[in-house]
């Protein structure tokens, strides 16, 4: 989703604003249609920069799709052992929930729906404490799996420059997990905890610096035992704002430059 930046807001109320003092002066009008012209095109170069910069917030409850995964820059994971390595083969499988009827991606139907690693947005109704349109991850086992596993929220960037990243998430039913919260694997884990019971917990990083390919991954670990390990979600925010390109800010430099000299000449005739 695109949000208009503040700092973006006030740059173009001031555009405004300067605009209105030109047309409103006693200056001639092709004076003006100049002035007007110079400022114009600083504008759309400004505002092209200003949106290439960032304002881009991701959200994986209201972006939660059964149509693909991966599902644009989220995907759902899963790992038949406890080893973040980064390397987290896909979950593949689409199924309703058994308990719950909600379609969930999971890792294979040859294995107990209770003890599958599953993916799923709440489209019924509350189940223990998973409340209709939260979302929710499981940790369990392929059939190719025994012992604990892991369940993977990944997010991975397609620019460079700095994300905050803000979740909130508690067990849906009373079970016992780990939580990480990794850029790209386990040697750079950002945050970190663990939940029992019907525990709740969050997550709030700013300025994290990113590179176009890198992934956070927010992984769940059935510490111990599968089973009854629901981790719902009720938000979960990467916000980004990107790095320009040096290109970009040569393009802009240039063009800002062509302006102001173009209104330096128009005030002096």
């Amino acid at each position: 989703m695109l949000v208009l930046a503040t700092s973006q807001r006030s740059f173009y109320r001031s555009f405004i604003c300067v605009l209105s003092i030109i047309l409103g002066s006693k200056i001639t009008r092709v004076q003006k249609s100049r002035i007007c012209y110079a400022l114009a095109t600083w504008i759309i170069i400004v505002g092209s920069l200003s949106d290439a910069q960032g304002g881009i917030v991701y959200n994986a409850v209201s972006e939660f799709s059964t149509g693909s995964n991966p599902n644009g820059s989220w995907s759902y994971r899963f790992s038949n052992d406890t080893l973040r390595d980064g390397v987290y083969p896909l979950l593949t499988e689409i199924a309703p929930l058994t308990d719950n009827g909600s379609l969930s991606w999971h890792a294979d139907p040859g294995v107990s729906p209770s003890r599958r690693p599953w993916a799923a947005l709440n489209t019924t109704s509350t189940y223990g404490s998973w409340l209709a349109g939260e979302l929710a991850i499981h940790p369990g086992q392929s059939n190719l799996g025994s012992g604990p596993g892991l369940a993977i929220l990944s997010w991975i960037s397609t620019v460079n420059g700095t994300v905050n990243v803000q979740f909130s998430f508690a067990l849906g039913l009373p079970g016992d997990i780990l939580w990480f919260f990794e850029h790209n694997d386990s040697s750079k884990t950002l945050d970190s905890g663990a939940l029992s019971g019907s525990g709740s917990d969050s997550i709030s990083l700013t300025n994290i610096t990113i590179n176009q390919g890198d992934r956070l991954n927010f992984v769940v670990d059935s510490n111990g035992g599968v089973g009854a390990d629901l981790l719902r979600i009720s938000s979960a925010t990467i916000a980004v704002n990107a790095v320009p390109e040096p290109t970009s800010i040569a393009c802009f430099a240039l063009t800002f430059g062509s302006a102001l000299m173009r209104f330096r000449r128009v005030i002096k005739q």
